[in-house]
């Protein structure tokens, strides 16, 4: 039997793993009437949804395991039209675009050797990240240098990475939300648990965290199984590249103009 070659995705197919689960997610909302579990395999005939209204991310949730997953997405256009091969020369070229952004995230949240189903979503977002190729994650555990007090580390650590994940759900995780919330503003995507709701952060903290454009969001326990937490931090990570690519295309189109170089 000759065997097969696996060969790897070319940038059409790269920019497809990065584009089409975004546009899932904005999608405005629709009557959904059944969706096929990428889970289970179960057809459901009418899924949750679960929606981030400040992050206007939407989600479907199986009825039978429990399971999240983005929105269908849209129809891949590779091939169609009277000039496809041009077509995807020019979507090679945006892939290419996309492949240079390198960023570095910090993601916070409860010991990742604990128990906490918590711990266990903040590996998935690392190990996510680190699955996007040339894309950095670190734990604030792996960056400790001798016996410098955690603050002073970690306000060192905000300002050599380009964006911060914290998923709230231990008292380390909030006390990070408190010292650096307002400092690291759109930098960060912050998780607090349901249960915090008129907190202390809820009606102070989060309020100033809001204006100066930062991102958080509410999650209850069922959000950690279906992994709605996990697939919102992703998406939340993938429009942070989105806006990276169009700040460099505009630094490349303004040296281009400017007088002196």
């Amino acid at each position: 039997m000759r065997s097969m070659e696996i060969s790897s995705p070319g940038p059409s197919e790269r920019w497809d793993a990065f584009w089409l689960p975004l546009t899932a997610a904005r999608r405005p909302p629709t009557s959904v009437q059944a969706m096929k579990c990428t889970a289970c395999d179960a057809e459901v005939r009418k899924p949750k949804r679960r929606e981030f209204p400040r992050l206007k991310f939407r989600y479907l949730v199986c009825d039978r395991c429990g399971k999240g997953q983005r929105l269908g997405t849209v129809l891949r256009t590779s091939g169609r039209g009277t000039r496809p091969t041009e077509r995807e020369q020019l979507r090679a070229t945006l892939a290419i675009a996309v492949a240079r952004v390198r960023l570095k995230t910090l993601v916070w949240g409860p010991n990742p050797n604990s128990d906490d189903l918590a711990a266990e979503k903040r590996k998935q977002i690392r190990a996510d990240i680190l699955r996007d190729e040339g894309q950095k994650a670190f734990f604030s555990e792996d960056l400790q240098l001798g016996d410098m007090p955690n603050n002073v580390l970690e306000m060192i650590q905000q300002h050599i990475v380009d964006l911060v994940i914290c998923v709230g759900a231990s008292w380390g995780s909030a006390a990070e939300f408190e010292s650096f919330g307002v400092t690291l503003g759109p930098k960060l995507l912050a998780w607090f648990p349901s249960a915090a709701r008129g907190g202390f952060a809820d009606g102070g903290s989060r309020r100033v965290f809001h204006a100066t454009g930062g991102f958080d969001e509410t999650y209850n326990p069922e959000d950690l199984i279906s992994c709605v937490v996990t697939l919102a931090s992703i998406d939340w990570f993938a429009e942070k590249k989105f806006l990276q690519v169009y700040v460099d295309q505009v630094r490349s189109a303004l040296d281009v103009v400017a007088p002196a170089r």
